[in-house]
């Protein structure tokens, strides 16, 4: 036999549209970008102080050290990336959840989970990218860094 017709269980059911899909990610990417965008500039302006001056007094020259630190990019992706997911994530939720679009989106049937489903996408997406830069790239990258460090030694 068929059950009967619920609205609770028939609404809570509803997909997320493409429109909504793409919102989502739009708000999400952004806040993503500039968080990946500020880790990175505070662990090179962290690197900078403490390279830089060894690099100078050595009289390496202005391409090596902008290679060196280059080199150090991945590891840099790779330790700022799960704090950038995080802190987008959380800063997403809570502008949805303040302008009232969560209440809205609950309300129009679509659950929690479909409506933050490209930040579980990009979460995903994302840590398999992590997973490649810190096994294949990284170690590369940071053994160059180390050669080219090695100019600063008297």
């Amino acid at each position: 036999m068929t059950q009967p017709f619920s609205p609770i269980t028939r609404a809570s059911s509803r997909r997320i549209s493409k429109r909504l899909f793409w919102y989502v990610l739009k708000d999400f990417l952004l806040i993503l970008s500039l968080c990946l965008a500020a880790f990175l500039t505070l662990f090179l302006i962290a690197a900078l102080y403490d390279d830089l001056e060894d690099f100078v007094r050595q009289g390496v020259p202005a391409t090596v050290t902008l290679r060196y630190f280059l080199y150090l990019l991945p590891d840099f992706v790779v330790a700022a990336l799960p704090m950038s997911l995080l802190l987008a994530a959380m800063y997403t939720v809570a502008v949805f959840s303040k302008h009232n679009e969560l209440t809205a989106l609950r309300a129009s049937g679509v659950s929690t989970l479909h409506a933050f489903l490209p930040i579980f996408l990009v979460g995903i997406v994302l840590s398999a990218l992590q997973l490649y830069v810190g096994e294949s790239i990284g170690p590369r990258a940071r053994d160059m860094a180390r050669q080219l460090h090695k100019f600063t030694e008297p």
